[in-house]
C-alpha cells in the first residue's frame, strides 16, 4: 500500500500517479516565499541568485505507510522527546494494535534535504451512531428550526464516512503535526495542506474515497498558525476544554496536596477517600494486562461507548502494545474489590508530565466507593511522586475534574468535508457540540 516516487514542478495541477509498490513517495515543491506560490516573478538581477538559492528552498514531502518504512534520520532523530506520541514507540504500538481498522500515512518535510517538519495521519471509518448528537426538545410549531436541526442530527447519526485525521484519534492535544524553527509555522500549514491533499488524491486513484478530514488540536500559540486553514476550505472547530493541573512545587506528598486546599474541598477529598478505603490498588505488569486484557477492555468500552462523541475506540490489544512498548512510562493502575477487577486507569509519565489515557469502571460502584473520584486523586498522587510539572485527565467529566484543581486548556480543530453541502451542514453541527454547561470550582487557597 505504499506510494510511487513521484516528483511536481507546479503543485496546481499535477496527476497522482497509481500506487503499486512498498516505497515511499515523494513530491517536490518551490516555496521561495513565506507563502504557497510556486512561481516568483523575478527582475533579472536577482534571477540568477535567486536560481542559486532555490534547492535551499524547496520542500520535499516524503510519504510513507508504516513508521517502520521510515529512516531513523528523517524521524526518530529529529522530534524532540517531549512528543511522546509522535515518537517511535507509540507509533509502533499504535500500528500493531490497529493493523486491520485502521490505515496510517506519514509525512516528512525536508527543506534543502534536511528534515523540518513531520505528519501522522489516520485514516478511519466513522460511523455516525458514535456520535450520538442528542435531539432537542421543542414544539416544532414553536421553532421550526429545531425541527430542521434534529433532521440534521439524525442524518449524522447515521452516516458513514471514512475520514482522514492529522492527529492522535485516541488523545487530545497536538499530536499529528509538528515542525521545527527551520521552517516558518505559515509555510508548515501551507505544505500540510499540500500533503494531505496529496493523500487524498491517491486514496481516490484507489477507489476508496475520503469523506471528510480533520486537523486537530492546536493550542492558541500554534492556531494562529494553523488558520491558515480556513482559507482552503477548512471550518474552525471549538473543541472541548482539555482539563490540566499545573503542579506546584512545594507538594511533596499527597498530604501537602491537601493541606492547600480550602476546607470544603478537603473535607470533601477524605470523604471520597473514605469511601474508597476497600479499594486495593494494583500497577499492573505485562503479564497482567494480558490475564485481564478481556475485563480491561470492556470496563473501557463501556465508557466510550456512554461518551458524547467517540470518534474511534481502541482494540484490546492496544493496551498490551503500549506497555510492550512503554514498559514503566506506561501504566496501568487496576481497582479491586474483593479481588474482582472493577476498574482502571491508564497514564503516560514524561520527564515533565504525566498524561490521563483511558479510564473504565464499575458504574454501579462509583456512589458506593467514590471509584472516579478515587481515580482522580490517585493521578494527582502519582504526578506528585514523579515530579512532573503538568498532569492532563482529559476532556470529559469537567466540573468534577476541576474539584481537584484542574484548570481548562482550549484548543480547537479544523474540519473539511470533501462534499460542498456536507462541509455547509456537518461542520456546524459538530460545532455546536461543545458543552460549557459546567462550572469551574476553585478547590484551592
Amino acid at each position: 500500500m505504499g506510494y510511487l516516487n513521484s516528483s511536481v514542478n507546479d503543485t496546481k495541477d499535477f496527476t497522482i500517479p497509481y500506487p503499486s509498490s512498498k516505497t515511499a513517495s515523494t513530491l517536490m515543491f518551490n516555496t521561495s516565499t513565506s507563502t504557497c506560490n510556486n512561481s516568483l516573478t523575478l527582475c533579472p538581477l536577482t534571477a540568477m541568485k535567486a536560481q542559486e538559492n532555490v534547492a535551499a528552498q524547496t520542500i520535499e514531502l516524503k510519504f510513507f505507510d508504516s513508521i517502520h518504512q521510515i529512516p531513523v534520520g528523517f524521524w526518530d532523530n529529529c522530534i524532540p522527546l517531549s512528543q511522546t506520541f509522535l515518537h517511535r514507540k507509540y507509533l509502533t504500538a499504535f500500528e500493531q494494535a490497529h493493523i486491520d481498522s485502521v490505515g496510517v500515512r506519514y509525512v516528512t518535510m525536508l527543506k534543502g534535504g534536511e528534515p523540518v517538519a513531520w505528519a501522522f495521519i489516520a485514516l478511519v471509518r466513522i460511523e455516525g451512531s458514535n456520535l450520538q448528537l442528542e435531539e432537542k426538545k421543542d414544539r416544532w410549531l414553536q421553532n421550526m428550526g429545531v425541527l430542521f436541526k434534529n433532521y440534521m442530527r439524525s442524518k449524522v447519526n447515521n452516516m458513514e464516512t471514512r475520514m482522514l485525521i492529522c492527529g492522535n484519534p485516541f488523545i487530545s492535544g497536538q499530536h499529528g503535526f509538528y515542525y521545527s524553527t527551520k521552517i516558518e509555522a505559515d509555510e508548515a500549514f501551507c505544505e500540510l495542506n499540500k500533503a494531505i491533499d496529496h493523500i487524498i488524491q491517491v486514496e481516490k486513484s484507489k477507489k476508496d474515497t475520503v469523506d471528510a478530514v480533520m486537523v486537530k488540536e492546536f493550542e492558541e500559540n500554534v492556531l494562529k498558525h494553523a488558520r491558515f486553514l480556513n482559507t482552503q476550505g477548512y471550518k474552525e472547530v471549538a473543541g472541548l476544554p482539555d482539563m490540566v493541573l499545573p503542579m506546584r512545587e512545594e507538594w511533596y506528598c499527597f498530604e501537602d496536596y491537601l493541606q492547600s486546599m480550602t476546607s470544603k474541598y478537603r473535607t470533601r477529598t477524605k470523604s471520597y477517600r473514605k469511601k474508597g478505603k476497600d479499594l486495593v490498588r494494583k500497577d499492573l505488569n505485562i503479564e497482567d494486562i494480558q490475564a485481564n486484557i478481556q475485563t480491561i477492555h470492556q470496563l473501557y468500552i463501556e465508557m466510550a461507548d456512554g461518551a458524547e462523541i467517540n470518534l474511534l475506540s481502541a482494540a484490546a490489544q492496544y493496551f498490551v502494545e503500549l506497555k510492550r512498548q512503554f514498559n514503566s512510562q506506561f501504566k496501568i493502575l487496576a481497582y479491586y474489590l474483593k479481588e474482582e477487577l472493577v476498574g482502571f486507569i491508564s497514564y503516560f509519565v514524561t520527564e515533565h508530565h504525566l498524561e490521563a489515557h483511558y479510564v473504565g469502571y464499575q458504574h454501579s460502584l462509583n456512589r458506593s466507593h467514590g471509584l472516579y473520584a478515587n481515580i482522580l486523586y490517585d493521578l494527582v498522587n502519582e504526578a506528585i511522586k514523579y515530579r512532573v510539572k503538568t498532569l492532563a485527565f482529559g476532556r470529559t467529566a469537567h466540573e468534577i475534574k476541576s474539584t481537584v484543581g484542574a484548570v481548562p486548556v482550549n484548543s480547537n480543530s479544523f474540519m473539511r468535508h470533501q462534499n460542498f453541502i456536507g462541509n455547509r451542514v456537518l461542520v456546524p453541527i459538530i460545532n455546536r457540540l461543545r458543552d460549557d454547561d459546567w462550572e469551574q470550582r476553585h478547590p484551592f487557597k
